[in-house]
């Protein structure tokens, strides 16, 4: 009679027969020497059927399957971590990583990274370099902001304005045209002085809202999103 390694079966698990032999009988050998077409076969008590066999064979291979996988979404979850220990953008509308439990780790933590409220833009043109700041894990934890010397500072396009006064002396007539960001709040005319003529007075005022639009600060059109970072515990 044969000796069964469980182990052997898992992996030749389509190329193995099973035969029930009396106690003592000698399994029939099949083999014509190649390793391309042999076929082995494994002489059984008969009171150890196949299907219990079979039974044995499949939940060793369930366990190796299953010890497979583990250590797949091990290594899965390693290169998660370290993806995302670069950081992790939440859009509008989309969970947060406390939120979101598939991007829960073991042993570490999200935190927000501190920008103040910064906007962003791509390297060129007008922008300043990128900057060459690290930022540690404590300064992450403690909500930190470091990049002060690193910021392009507010600015906004140059505004246009224009007035223009015009006297005629013969009459004494002021004219007074405004233009862009210009304006006269109000006037009134005074007769000049030995003519028929007048004299338009007024405040002259300068609005940047007449021509672009303004609030309390510089900004583009946006949305906000943050930006979180996974840590180490």
């Amino acid at each position: 009679m044969g000796t069964v390694n469980l182990g052997q079966v898992a992996a030749l698990i389509q190329s193995v027969t099973f035969e029930t032999l009396p106690e003592g009988a000698t399994p029939t050998v099949r083999n014509d020497g190649t390793k391309a077409n042999a076929e082995l076969v494994f002489g059984l008590p008969d009171v150890m059927t196949t299907a219990k066999v079979k039974e044995a064979v499949e939940t060793k291979v369930k366990e190796a399957v299953a010890a497979k996988e583990v250590s797949l979404l091990t290594k899965i979850d390693k290169k998660f971590i370290e993806q995302y220990k670069n950081g992790y953008i939440q859009w509008p509308g989309m969970p947060s990583p406390l939120e979101d439990t598939s991007l829960h780790f073991e042993g570490y933590s999200w935190y927000e990274v501190n920008y103040d409220g910064n906007f962003f833009r791509a390297k060129g043109r007008n922008a300043k370099a990128f900057s060459s700041k690290r930022l540690t894990k404590e300064q992450i934890k403690n909500g930190a902001y470091i990049f002060q010397d690193d910021e392009q500072g507010d600015a906004i396009r140059e505004i246009w304005g224009h007035s223009k006064t015009d006297i005629n002396f013969t009459t004494g007539e002021l004219r007074q045209n405004e233009m862009g960001a210009f304006f006269r709040s109000y006037a009134f005319n005074l007769p000049y002085k030995g003519s028929s003529g007048y004299l338009t007075y007024g405040d002259l005022v300068f609005r940047a809202s007449r021509v672009v639009p303004t609030a309390e600060e510089n900004r583009s059109r946006n949305l906000t999103f943050t930006i979180w970072v996974l840590v180490k515990d």
